[in-house]
């Protein structure tokens, strides 16, 4: 695989896809076949060293296809002991050096055991940072263990960055849980770190009627003089509150022209068909002018399109 690698450059695209694939594959067709005399171990590590491009990554968490739970376990001794042994080299990219460590939690997450996996990343940095933590307690969710991991956002200082996504984590914990009260707490904290129409939707779902208006209104209200304006637009245009929505484009045009062309993109899209042609028109005039000030050639047949749909739209306002 490595040859083939060398000629595309593709380990995380298609190609890559298949050869891990594969390694899958391999693991399945070994399980059928007669255990060589010294086991199937060494055979693994022997293809796992040999990975310098990443389009193995896929053998060491599905071991359990071929190794049993005593294997495993002596598999992941092997690479502890490997990192151990090797203090000379764990600061350098070799696989004896911090890939030991690596190797170890692969092997964690074939045996679906998060408590080895938190020892493979404290094997070499004690404390953790908070990336490393929510990257341990997403196994610890996955494998059972839910109270544990909220134990652990509830009771850890995270870094403002993290916060979300500790949220976020917490959240889907929750929801397995099915503790309502607590859930619906979270989706507000997340709503206010992120005022945006995905976690408004999120919010309102698990809501009755009653509460659902009046969260709706507050959130109509807030959109209206979001300090992001499109964030705020794709809440009004959501909720059909078109005359606030095209207040908001006038009063801020200038803001409107920075805005991302993608991201106007998508405002369009939730209008397309409502016959909101002065909305639409806006949007179109915005698209338009972003690509020709930026002489981006490339575009210019998107731009031809931009100006006949104004053009379009001209004669029916």
């Amino acid at each position: 695989d490595g040859r083939i690698i060398k000629r595309v450059d593709d380990s995380s695209g298609d190609v890559g896809t298949e050869l891990n694939d594969f390694c899958v594959l391999w693991l399945e067709a070994a399980s059928q076949c007669p255990v060589p005399k010294d086991g199937w171990i060494p055979r693994i590590v022997n293809l796992a060293d040999k990975d310098d491009y990443g389009c193995r990554n896929a053998l060491l968490p599905h071991v359990y296809i071929l190794l049993s739970m005593e294997e495993m376990q002596a598999l992941y001794e092997f690479y502890k002991n490997r990192y151990e042994m090797n203090t000379d080299i764990r600061d350098s990219r070799q696989r004896s050096g911090i890939y030991g460590a690596v190797d170890m939690g692969q092997v964690a997450i074939a045996m679906k055991n998060p408590h080895l996996y938190e020892e493979s990343k404290r094997i070499y940095s004690e404390n953790l940072n908070d990336m490393q933590m929510l990257d341990i307690l997403e196994y610890y969710f996955k494998f059972g263990y839910a109270e544990h991991v909220l134990e652990v956002i509830k009771t850890r200082e995270w870094e403002d960055r993290f916060k979300t996504d500790a949220l976020y984590l917490e959240e889907e914990v929750l929801k397995s849980t099915g503790d309502m009260s607590a859930l619906k707490k979270v989706q507000k904290q997340q709503y206010r770190e992120d005022p945006s129409l995905e976690r408004l939707k999120e919010y309102l779902k698990d809501q009755n009627a009653s509460e659902s208006n009046i969260i709706l209104k507050e959130a109509l209200k807030t959109a209206e003089s979001d300090t992001d304006l499109c964030r705020g637009l794709s809440i009004l245009l959501e909720y059909r509150c078109y005359e606030k929505a095209l207040e908001m484009m006038m009063n801020r045009k200038e803001e409107l022209d920075g805005s991302f062309y993608g991201t106007l993109l998508c405002l369009l899209d939730q209008i397309t068909g409502k016959n909101l042609y002065l909305i639409e028109t806006l949007f179109y005039r915005v698209l338009l002018s972003d690509i020709l000030n930026r002489a981006y050639a490339k575009a210019y047949k998107y731009a031809a399109s931009y100006y006949r749909k104004l053009i379009n739209l001209d004669k029916k306002i």
